[in-house]
């Protein structure tokens, strides 16, 4: 789901979770960059349901990646774009952990 600019992530991260909530409601659990410590995200969670909100913090020793940098710089003019664009980002970081896993 990708919305407009100026929705803020944590109202943004509410929706996208009431609609993941119709195809897999049995999820409960939601883990969260430090970004949605004082986001809205809390609040919606807790309507909706028995969710539970972990926020993760950076490690200081973690390296930064700029491998995405298209999808954090680039301002595409069309929502299919920016669909694929974090798309093609997911399989990439899934097929990563994949390999360091073992399971490629």
């Amino acid at each position: 789901m990708v919305h407009a600019a100026d929705i803020q992530d944590g109202e943004g991260a509410a929706d996208v979770l009431k609609a993941l909530y119709f195809v897999f409601p049995w999820l409960r659990h939601v883990v969260a960059d430090g970004n949605y410590v004082r986001s809205k995200l809390r609040d919606a969670l807790a309507a909706m349901g028995k969710w539970t909100l972990e926020i993760i913090k950076k490690s200081d020793t973690a390296k930064t990646s700029s491998r995405c940098r298209r999808l954090a710089k680039d301002r595409k003019a069309a929502i299919a774009s920016s669909t694929a664009s974090a798309h093609i980002a997911s399989i990439r970081m899934l097929t990563h952990q994949s390999a360091k896993c073992g399971f490629a």
